[in-house]
């Protein structure tokens, strides 16, 4: 498979000029994708949700809000390594890389290891970090940092978190357009990538909006 998504960006390229999948953007019509047709954007989402069904990649999520950060403020410990732990990023992120090695460490007891690659942000694209304790299951025990664009799996999760986002952001609105339960329905069969993320079903309201 990762011998094959070279060709993605370029045929992305192709179509509207875009380097890479900027998922938030699609959907929205927005930058790049603004005179891309609504029927080939929606096409993004079922290509991207149709890789993940076929190898079945597991999905691992993490997320923190302000207030959870805020209850542990008085915790003794403040910091791991580079990890601010009053810090809501370096929080999620750290405590993401344990479900990962957890996750590892139950799937994979013959000790496979993992080359771990984060979305740059947390520090600059060709640094790394080095968790020695994580060795074990991280290959050389780094976590390396890269843009998307350039490690093109990063996309991939990209789109996962996109996706898990989308579905939060739906569930809290009172109503529906066309086009949020036609992403619903393109995105849904994700829900079994998720490790870790309840999963419940609803039916869709016929009362929603009809497409715009």
């Amino acid at each position: 498979m990762l011998h094959q998504m070279p060709g993605a960006p370029e045929e992305l390229t192709r179509a509207c000029g875009a380097t890479e999948f900027d998922f938030a953007n699609i959907y929205n019509g927005r930058r790049q994708f603004k005179n891309l047709d609504l029927n080939l954007r929606l096409a993004l989402f079922r290509v991207m949700t149709h890789i993940f069904q076929v190898y079945k990649f597991p999905i691992i999520g993490q997320t923190f809000d302000p207030i959870t950060v805020h209850r542990r403020a008085n915790s003794p410990i403040q910091r791991i390594g580079p990890f601010n732990l009053e810090k809501q990023e370096d929080l999620a992120l750290l405590l993401l890389l344990l479900r990962i090695k957890w996750y590892l460490e139950k799937q994979y007891p013959d000790g496979s290891q993992a080359r771990v690659f984060a979305d740059e942000g947390f520090k600059k694209t060709g640094a790394a970090i080095s968790i020695l304790r994580f060795a074990r299951r991280f290959a050389d025990g780094l976590v390396c940092f890269a843009r998307s664009d350039t490690i093109l799996p990063i996309q991939l999760a990209d789109f996962a978190a996109f996706a898990l986002n989308r579905h939060q952001i739906l569930l809290a609105k009172p109503k529906l357009s066309g086009l949020d339960r036609e992403l619903l329905a393109i995105l849904t069969p994700m829900a079994w990538n998720y490790q870790n993320i309840q999963q419940i079903q609803l039916p869709l309201r016929i009362e929603d909006e009809t497409m715009q």
